[in-house]
């Protein structure tokens, strides 16, 4: 599933999805129950969007030069653009 949603999938799922109970929690009349209801809401998106953001590289350029000279094994390589 993490693979299935990352940083930038998970704006295109959670606008849509919040956008509906934040309608119904923040419509008249209003209480504060439904306020800390839609607070807490807009807090678990935000705690997801940071849990979904990419990580650290997982090999540095020396680590990643050390295995493609290394000729006992093969070696499977993945190149990812910042772009």
């Amino acid at each position: 599933m993490s693979q299935f949603i990352n940083q930038n999938s998970f704006l295109l799922f959670a606008i849509p999805v919040v956008l509906v109970p934040l309608y119904f929690l923040l419509r008249p009349p209003g209480s504060r129950l439904k306020q800390v209801l839609a607070l807490a809401l807009l807090a678990s998106v935000v705690a997801g969007f940071f849990l979904a953001r990419p990580g650290n590289r997982a090999t540095s350029s020396r680590q990643v030069e050390s295995i493609l000279v290394d000729g006992d094994r093969p070696a499977f390589l993945e190149v990812y653009s910042p772009y």
